[in-house]
C-alpha cells in the first residue's frame, strides 16, 4: 500500500519532464536530462498528469493503458501474419508476459515501444496487402513516430526500411506507395536524427550505460530472463 504513493527515479523522471511540456508546450524530440530519453512517452504522460492530476497513480495509469492497447495491436498484426486462432494465441502469451505485465504497471517508456512497433509493421503489411495511398501513409506515419518511443526503436526503424527497400525493388506496383511511406518516415522521424547527429554525447549515454556486449554478459542476462 505504502508503494502505491511512490515512484522511482526513472518514472519521477519521466513524471518530470512531462510537466514541463504542460508549464511549456512544445515540440521536442529528446530529453537530455537524466541520461537522455527519446520524448515520445513524456508527451503521452502529460495527457494523463493532466486528467489525473499530478500523482503517481496518473503515471501508473499512462503505461496500463498502453499495455491494454498493445494487445489490440498485437491482434491487429497477428491477423495480418496468421490464422485468427494463431493471433489469438499470440495475444493470450503477451497478456501474461511477465515483461508486458511487469512495464504495463510502471511508468517506462519502454512499454511504447511494442505497441507503436506492432501497429507500424500492421500498417506496412497492411499497406502491402491492399496497396491504397492512404494505408501507405498511414504506415509510414507510424514508422516515422516508432523513433521516439525508445533508443532501441532504431532496429525496428531499420527492419521497415529494409522492407520497403525489398518491396520496391520486387514489386514495380507497389513503388508508389513504398515511396510514400519511406518518405513520411523520414520527415517524422528527421528532427530526431538529426538532433542525434548534433548531440551524440547525449543521445546516446542511455544505450552506452545499459548495453551488454560481452559473451558472459550476454549470458547471464539470458539466464536471467528465463528465470523470469
Amino acid at each position: 500500500h505504502a508503494l502505491a504513493d511512490m515512484l522511482n527515479s526513472d518514472e519521477a523522471a519521466n513524471g518530470l519532464d512531462a510537466l514541463t511540456l504542460i508549464e511549456n508546450p512544445r515540440l521536442t524530440p529528446f530529453f537530455p536530462s537524466y541520461t537522455g530519453r527519446e520524448s515520445g512517452w513524456h508527451y503521452w504522460l502529460s495527457l494523463f498528469l493532466l486528467a489525473f492530476g499530478i500523482r503517481p497513480l496518473a503515471i501508473r495509469l499512462a503505461a496500463t493503458a498502453i499495455g491494454i492497447m498493445t494487445l489490440a495491436a498485437v491482434y491487429t498484426l497477428g491477423r495480418e501474419l496468421l490464422p485468427r486462432r494463431a493471433a489469438l494465441w499470440a495475444v493470450g502469451a503477451l497478456a501474461v508476459l511477465y515483461w508486458h505485465i511487469h512495464l504495463s504497471q510502471i511508468g517506462f517508456r519502454a512499454i511504447l515501444l511494442p505497441f507503436i512497433g506492432s501497429l507500424a509493421l500492421a500498417a506496412l503489411l497492411r499497406a502491402h496487402r491492399t496497396n491504397r495511398l492512404p494505408v501507405w501513409l498511414g504506415a509510414g506515419a507510424l514508422l516515422g513516430l516508432l523513433a521516439y518511443t525508445y533508443f532501441s526503436a532504431r532496429l525496428w526503424l531499420g527492419y521497415g526500411g529494409l522492407l520497403l527497400i525489398y518491396w520496391g525493388i520486387r514489386e514495380p506496383k507497389q513503388r508508389r506507395g513504398v515511396l510514400l511511406a519511406g518518405g513520411a518516415a523520414i520527415v517524422l522521424s528527421l528532427p530526431l536524427f538529426l538532433y542525434t547527429t548534433l548531440n551524440p554525447a547525449e543521445s546516446f549515454a542511455r544505450i552506452g550505460e545499459v548495453s551488454i556486449l560481452t559473451p558472459a554478459g550476454v549470458w547471464q542476462n539470458g539466464v536471467a530472463w528465463l528465470g523470469a
